[in-house]
């Protein structure tokens, strides 16, 4: 079930209903249930995934509440394998044996075929794990205790609004507000339906209108050098409507259930160096490597040497994470270059000629995020730097420049805050005008097909 669809548009009133109608003791079974449901419409039997997940994990934390020592850091080694081995076998399984017969065959070695597991990633495994591991960490490192309500620990893994992309939680945020939800009144329904709305106007109208241009693009054998630079530029502008809707969505959603996640984007392309742009885009995910990976390696207390490895491991690893592809290693470790290029500290001084090398920067990176291959990647950056044929293109571009334009001026209305605070701040009849013109582009330019959200694959 996406949020882009009427499914959903029926499955949040109808959980809403039934959720405010049952007594207050039972309402996280109603959560339970409901995001069971909206996991299932995907591919049922993976519920049973999670489950596995929601199972280990619980027991392991309870276990290790009991224990020191040695069978403490035994039950977290169970989690954590457990966790991992899960990901690598439905993540990565086929792209390791892959590479394996390549370098069997490269080495000269005749095999008939090359096996394959073919299996279904299940969707959102990436972001389970993760915020599952997130939860067994704090427990063994004491900063959490463990949940001894089963329930309450299955709806911190389930919950329907953020359980396919994040942002990844921690329990002492999320688990706690599934727990104490807060009480709804006019404002925080207003300010939850205002942001569900927007999020369905960028995903729908913005993504959704870019996403057949930047295919084009990226099918095309040769690109001239206009249209090299659009498919570098619109897939930029794709990819954070495309997610940054996904999670304003999630927002309004869990707020209507009197619960609080996270912001998961902070204007990410008006930052003014790499370090900047990732404390802005997928910040749970950012501190997720942060917290869990990057400080226990040393952080900046680390020898420069020391500094280098941890950077390019935990980037390395962030690319890894998104998918089971050497090109997405290969923009994990460009940006842990360019991460390092900057140095362990970097200026705070804002400058737009800054804040543009930063997104062209971000731009030509996400080449290797979006394309199939190496030669695709590697064709479209050497188009954006040839000269010949720079003006041509037999691709409809105008519309696409229309709305990239239309996105950067939702960013200058935003102003760096969320769309419910800065609504809040202007005058009644512009908030008004403001939703007229959401609903007018939802109905005139939204589609009639829902199209799946771009980290829904991780």
């Amino acid at each position: 079930m996406l949020f882009n669809s009427l499914p959903y548009l029926i499955f949040l009133p109808a959980l809403l209903l039934v959720y405010y109608t049952c007594p207050k003791p039972w309402r996280w079974l109603v959560i339970f249930t409901g995001s069971c449901f909206f996991y299932m419409q995907f591919v049922p039997k993976y519920i049973l995934i999670l489950f596995f997940i929601i199972l280990i994990d619980y027991a392991t934390a309870r276990l290790m509440d009991r224990s020191t020592g040695f069978y403490k850091k035994f039950w977290f080694l169970l989690s954590l394998v457990s966790n991992i081995l899960l990901l690598c076998v439905f993540k990565y399984a086929d792209f390791i044996l892959q590479n394996f017969f390549d370098v069997v065959h490269w080495i000269g070695w005749n095999t008939n075929a090359t096996p394959s597991f073919n299996l279904l990633l299940p969707i959102g495994l990436s972001f389970h794990t993760f915020q599952s591991m997130s939860y067994t960490i704090e427990v063994y490192q004491g900063r959490q205790k463990a949940e001894t309500h089963l329930g309450y620990f299955a709806n911190y893994v389930l919950f329907f609004p953020q359980m396919v992309a994040g942002p990844i939680e921690r329990y002492s945020r999320l688990g706690e507000a599934l727990k104490y939800p807060k009480l709804l009144n006019y404002e925080s329904i207003r300010s939850s339906l205002w942001l569900i709305c927007f999020g369905l106007f960028i995903k729908m109208c913005i993504a959704d209108n870019l996403a057949p241009c930047v295919d084009a693009l990226y099918a095309k054998e040769h690109l001239s050098m206009l249209e090299a630079w659009s498919a570098v530029g619109f897939f930029s502008i794709q990819i954070y409507a495309d997610f940054f809707g996904y999670s304003t969505i999630a927002i309004g959603s869990a707020r209507l259930l009197g619960v609080s996640i996270m912001d998961n984007f902070k204007s990410p392309y008006r930052a003014a160096s790499l370090t900047e742009f990732w404390s802005r885009w997928h910040i749970s995910l950012s501190t997720w490597f942060r917290d869990y990976l990057y400080i226990p390696l040393g952080g900046n207390k680390n020898s420069k040497t020391g500094w280098i490895l941890s950077i390019l491991l935990v980037f390395s690893l962030s690319g890894l994470w998104h998918g089971a592809s050497w090109t997405f290693l290969v923009w994990g470790l460009l940006h842990g270059l360019a991460r390092i290029f900057e140095g362990r500290t970097t200026s705070n001084n804002y400058s737009f000629t800054r804040m543009l090398t930063t997104f062209l920067t971000v731009s030509l990176f996400w080449v290797f995020f979006r394309a199939s291959s190496f030669n695709k990647a590697s064709s479209i950056l050497v188009s954006c730097f040839s000269f010949q044929n720079n003006l041509n293109s037999n691709i409809a571009l105008n519309k696409a420049f229309l709305w990239a334009l239309l996105m950067i001026m939702v960013e200058w209305f935003l102003n760096q805050q969320r769309f419910d605070q800065r609504m809040q701040e202007q005058p009644k009849w512009l908030q008004w005008g403001i939703m007229l013109s959401i609903f007018y582009a939802l109905t005139a330019y939204g589609g009639t097909q829902a199209l799946p959200f771009i980290y829904f694959q991780f």
